[in-house]
């Protein structure tokens, strides 16, 4: 022999058995089948997230155009009970002889709920805000929740505070 180790008859080939690729598919499948359920709610939790910054805004702005008096109008916010419902900022003197073409509509997301405790409402709120001041008529809470158990609360105070 020259100068190097014997070489074997049989060469050794490096690399992965049938059963550890077994073993590292599964547990692939097993980390993915742990987290799927809350990427799931997360795309929940971020709907009602954002369903109940909407609301906020659409509160706000309809508070804001009735500061500014827009058509010496009533500017008005209404919301329906339910899941998936519409809500939309309004004006006029009542919701049936509001201005259509000034209505602005939102949506929310089908997994997104809301309920309100606001006197004198039934399964709808229609909420009114005074000219120049912005103060609301009425004030009470928003409750938005999504399928996945989440919740925001939104609080209309009488000098025309709206928090979440």
């Amino acid at each position: 022999m020259e100068g190097g180790p014997a070489l074997s008859k049989w060469k050794r080939v490096e690399g992965m058995t049938v059963i550890e690729l077994i073993i590292v598919i599964g547990l692939i499948t097993l980390l993915a089948g742990l987290t799927l359920p809350f990427a799931g709610n997360f795309g929940q939790r971020n709907d009602e997230f954002a369903a109940a910054s909407g609301v906020v805004q659409a509160l706000r702005r309809a508070q804001f155009r009735s500061m500014l008096s827009e058509g010496g109008s009533n500017v008005w916010v209404r919301l329906v009970s339910g899941t998936g419902t519409d809500y939309m900022i309004y004006t006029g003197t009542s919701y049936a002889t509001r201005n259509q073409d000034t209505e602005e509509i939102y949506k929310l997301p089908d997994t997104v709920g809301v309920s309100f405790s606001f006197p004198s409402t039934t399964s709808t709120l229609n909420l009114r805000f005074a000219r120049i001041t912005g103060n609301p008529f009425a004030t009470g809470t928003v409750y938005l929740y999504s399928n996945a158990g989440d919740s925001s609360t939104i609080r209309v105070g009488l000098q025309g505070q709206i928090t979440q």
